[in-house]
């Protein structure tokens, strides 16, 4: 290649160099301008109506020695009044300055910073006159008249108007179920939850202040005036808790402050938290100031609110339902009434029956009312309410109660000294059970029956089904076990029982049919030994009837159905005796009495008497009804009557007249021996008079 194809070449080369270096620098992608107070872009906040110095940083990051500027522009918004005369700098110290009413400008003949230069900074002085947000545009020139541009952006702050502050209630503020939020003319204990909302047109709160005072009108409480810190404070008074929802970074002093404004997405809610326990129970007046960054402060409505830490002082009990042991049945409603008298500045505003059980936990409550007013407001606390509640007992299930009364007044403070304890709710019956005794027999059946309630006592007899029946019997009275015997019974024979028993409330409970049976017929149960008719020996009996149970004399007159070889067994004067048929035909029947055997063959109709211990007077009479079907039926009662001659003749005759004499083992009377010593007479006359014959006979034969 020659030498001016070469230098062709060359030329062309260094053409495009000059064309890429000039659309590098047109571009201007390698200069940084930035807020000279805080070194970034983000916006910076300055205050309306006030001269503020607007100060910019301008770094050059390009290659050495190219991209020059040669001039600085700098345009502010139309609301911006730019001061003149000399307020203003920059740090590069051969540049010009020009000022304009809207715009400032410095420029350099030959070269105002050059692509490495760092750090330049530009100020001068402008008053914005309306709050809001606005962008600055800063242009740099080259010498070729290229132009690189930047926006900066400012907010500025409203020094004019006051906050708006405002304390909120439940009207506009969703209270959570721990929270209590204040009002006007409220009555409070324990902890009381203050929040207040502050609107600002354009500004930023930096102090907030929640004064409490009382009703003298000295401050008790107000809170720290500074800025306050990232965080929650506690006062050194113990009472406040102070939480800011948002923050903000203050750059003349590059701190960040709990601080917002209307428009922080963190909310306009601030708050503090009351512990009214470490005040003096007594009328309140609460008032909240917010200042803003530019000092304009503003009051929020006083509140007056009444701080109450005393419970009610009483609470009578007027109903008698309510009362330790009482028991409860069926399904009704029953009134619940009370006294209450209230102490400090509250009035009771509430009155709650609360049900509780054995174990502790809740069943059921309920919330009384007032049976008057004092013309139609609130009572005086001076003056005793009743209060009055209605329970169902259908409420609450079967089971021991405890119940507790609380007082409630207006402040929420509780008295709850009223308790009863073991009410009882029973609308169920007893548990019965039945039992074949071990002590039934052939002819008779003995059953146990235990009743059980494990709420209430068993204050009564039970019943059967069976006890118009002849020869049922209860004992134990009205007790947990009672016994039911039912004699005249067949043997080997099976038999129903239905039995009905009542708790103490009256509560009924009744088994379902269940039977039960005697004793097998097989074999002899009982005998006895005895004589009767001249005879006597054992007796075997087939059946005996039981009718010891008391007393003969208590009761009455008995009478009894009986067959051949059957009894009745009795108690007379504590003593076991048997009365029973050994021999029965269709017009009389054997009857034997005992312990001692005693028997008498009786026609229908006679009586006979019998001495059961030999003490000379009769202690039981037996007379013969009729005879039916095989079966005396005999009317037998205790009688204490003197035995004597004439009732012992009278007793004989009838027993001959039946066609037999009873006879009593054992020496008989005197009167009987002498009355029997002609029989002995002629029998040895006839046994004299018949030898005599014989050996008459035998002579003459001879």
């Amino acid at each position: 290649m020659n030498n001016k194809g070469v230098q062709k070449y060359a030329l062309v080369f260094v053409v495009l160099l000059l064309i890429i270096l000039s659309i590098y620098f047109v571009l201007g992608a390698t200069w940084q301008i930035l807020h000279s107070a805080t070194g970034v872009t983000t916006p910076v906040r300055i205050v309306e109506d006030v001269e503020q110095t607007i100060n910019i940083t301008i770094n050059g990051t390009s290659i050495s020695g190219f991209g020059n500027v040669s001039q600085l522009n700098i345009t502010v918004p139309d609301s911006f009044t730019v001061r003149g005369g000399q307020i203003n700098g920059t740090s590069v110290s051969t540049a010009v300055f020009t000022n304009r009413t809207q715009a400032v400008s410095w420029t350099l003949a030959t070269k105002l910073l050059n692509s490495t230069s760092l750090n330049s900074t530009f100020w001068f002085n402008a008053t914005p006159g309306t709050y809001g947000s606005y962008d600055v545009n800063i242009t740099l020139f080259n010498e070729s008249n290229g132009g690189v541009q930047t926006l900066l952006t400012y907010d500025v702050n409203d020094t004019t108007t006051a906050p708006n502050v405002t304390i909120v209630t439940n009207a506009n503020y969703n209270e959570t179920a721990s929270t209590i939020t204040v009002r006007n003319y409220g009555n409070y204990s324990g902890n009381l939850n203050v929040n207040i909302t502050i609107n600002d047109s354009y500004g930023f709160i930096s102090r907030v202040y929640f004064n409490l005072s009382n009703k003298t009108g000295q401050s008790v409480i107000i809170n720290n005036s500074g800025h306050l810190l990232a965080g929650t404070t506690s006062y050194n008074q113990g009472v406040f808790n102070v939480t800011w929802p948002a923050s903000f970074f203050d750059p003349a002093t590059k701190r960040t402050y709990k601080l917002f404004n209307t428009s922080d997405s963190g909310g306009i809610v601030w708050n503090i938290t009351i512990d009214t326990t470490k005040l003096s129970d007594g009328v309140y007046k609460l008032h909240v100031i917010a200042n803003d960054t530019n000092s304009n402060m503003n009051n929020s409505e006083a509140m007056n609110i009444t701080i109450d830490n005393t419970a009610p002082i009483r609470i009578n009990d007027l109903s008698s339902y309510i009362i330790s042991g009482r028991n409860w049945t069926g399904s009704y409603n029953v009134t619940l009434n009370v006294t209450t008298a209230s102490s400090g500045l509250g009035n009771v505003s509430s009155v709650i029956f609360n049900f509780t059980n054995s174990s502790g936990g809740q069943n059921v409550s309920y919330t009384a009312f007032k049976m008057h007013t004092i013309a139609g407001t609130a009572v005086n606390i001076t003056n005793n309410v009743t209060w009055v509640a209605g329970l169902n007992t259908t409420d609450l299930a079967d089971g021991k109660y405890n119940l507790t009364v609380h007082a409630i007044d207006f402040a929420g403070n509780s008295n709850s000294t009223l308790k009863i304890n073991n009410i009882i709710i029973d609308r169920s019956g007893p548990g019965v059970t039945l039992t074949r005794s071990s002590s039934s027999t052939r002819y008779s059946l003995v059953i146990d029956v235990a009743i059980s309630d494990s709420l209430t006592s068993i204050n009564k007899s039970c019943t059967s089904d069976r006890d118009a029946l002849t020869g049922l019997v209860w004992s134990g009275g009205a007790d947990t076990s009672q016994t039911i015997t039912d004699s005249s019974l067949n043997c080997g024979t099976s038999y129903t029982y239905i039995v009905s028993c009542t708790d103490e409330l009256g509560n009924p409970a009744t088994t379902s049919a269940t039977s039960y049976s005697t004793s097998s017929c097989a074999g002899n149960e009982e005998t006895s030994s005895g004589g009767g008719g001249g005879g006597g020996g054992t007796t075997s009996w087939s059946n005996t009837f039981v009718g010891n149970e008391v007393e003969l004399s208590d009761k009455g007159n008995v009478y009894q159905d009986l067959g051949k070889s059957e009894r009745i067994k009795l108690m007379v004067d504590t003593e076991i005796h048997y009365v029973g048929v050994k021999s029965i035909t269709v017009s009389t029947a054997t009857v034997e009495v005992s312990s001692t055997p005693q028997t008498a063959t009786l026609s229908i109709g006679n009586t006979r008497k019998f001495d059961l211990d030999a003490d000379k007077r009769y202690d039981v009479l037996v007379t013969l009804n009729s005879i039916t079907s095989g079966k005396a039926n005999l009317l037998i009662k205790s009688i204490d009557e003197i035995v004597t001659e004439e009732s012992e003749l009278e007793q004989g005759s009838a027993g001959e007249a039946a066609g037999e004499t009873a006879i009593q083992e054992g020496p008989l009377p005197e009167q009987g021996k002498a009355n029997l010593t002609w029989l002995w007479v002629l029998i040895i006359v006839v046994v004299v008079v018949a030898i005599a014959w014989i050996i008459y006979a035998n002579k003459k034969r001879r």
